[in-house]
């Protein structure tokens, strides 16, 4: 039997990473979460994970006083340093209106972006088509 696929959840809202941590689970997949930039950075190293979901907005921390939308595409441009999540698929869960960012994340190889709240069944049919390497359509309009 194969193994679960594993699923990084970064969102600074823990009631956000509780919901998804169980909508995830619950569907077949190993789950691991992270709160910050730093955690996340751990929990790929540590966790490897195949697919991860990321928010961009994170409330900054004394050392980093750039705007708060800055820190996911931070996270990002991390991400595509390590050896270990150059190449994963990340998918960006955001309060603010995909079209801001959108012409930005494309190039960082994001391979979705959807608005929060979160519609399970589209971000299902999101993760599924990421981890099968985007080889059909992808579902619906993301």
């Amino acid at each position: 039997m194969p193994s679960a696929k594993k699923i990084l959840v970064t969102d600074d809202d823990p009631s956000i990473l509780t919901l998804l941590s169980a909508a995830l689970q619950e569907n077949g997949y190993e789950v691991a979460t992270a709160s910050s930039g730093a955690q996340t950075i751990s929990q790929v190293n540590d966790f490897q994970p195949d697919l991860i979901l990321l928010d961009l907005k994170f409330p900054p921390c004394s050392e980093n006083f750039q705007s708060t939308l800055e820190d996911g595409f931070l996270i990002i441009s991390w991400l595509r340093t390590m050896s270990r999540a150059a190449k994963k698929p990340i998918v960006i869960l955001s309060g603010t209106d995909p079209e801001e960012y959108r012409n930005r994340t494309l190039p960082k190889n994001v391979v979705a972006t959807l608005q929060k709240p979160v519609d399970m069944k589209k971000l299902l049919e999101v993760i599924d088509w990421a981890l099968d390497g985007g080889r059909q359509s992808l579902p619906g309009n993301v």
